[in-house]
């Protein structure tokens, strides 16, 4: 631990006590700690870093140290399953409840205007009956001349009436 802290210091430009550099000279162990301190520190000022051609080999062998821990399922995911379509179909209630209320307000305010306008709009009289809507002379002419026949004999029946009473 103390040669770790002490080779820190060294490449941080620190005088460092004791025989380090021979030590570094004939320890791999020490010097795989200088080159990776050195990588780390150019990573750490942006500088350029040469890898060697054993790092995919380091790399791959410290993925397979690290252990795999595997995440419990959260209750959010176990409501989801079966959760999700009702939330689908109270959005989509909700929607249409909104619009179905917006739209008989809108009609409840103008109830009044709607009201008076199809008043002053309707200009043809309602009627019951069915009413002709070509018009056919010849039964037009028929029509007109059986009610003056009828209004010539209720004329004559008043006119009756009226010697019989005198």
């Amino acid at each position: 631990m103390q040669q770790n802290e002490n080779l820190s210091a060294y490449i941080d430009g620190e005088q460092v006590e004791g025989n380090l550099a021979e030590a570094l000279c004939s320890s791999p162990e020490l010097q795989q700690k200088w080159q990776s301190y050195h990588a780390v520190r150019s990573v750490m000022r942006g500088e350029n870093v040469i890898l060697g051609n054993d790092f995919s080999m380091k790399m791959e062998a410290l993925l397979e140290k690290e252990e795999i821990k595997m995440q419990p399922k959260g209750i959010v995911l176990t409501l989801k399953r079966w959760s999700t379509p009702l939330i689908q179909v109270g959005v989509a209630a909700s929607v249409c409840f909104a619009v179905v209320l917006g739209v008989n307000t809108m009609n409840l305010n103008n109830d009044d205007e709607f009201v008076q306008d199809q008043l002053i709009l309707q200009t043809l009289p309602f009627t019951d009956s069915i009413q002709q809507v070509s018009l056919n002379l010849q039964e037009e002419i028929q029509k007109i001349e059986d009610e003056k026949k009828k209004q010539e004999e209720l004329k004559k029946e008043l006119d009756e009436l009226d010697k019989v009473q005198q």
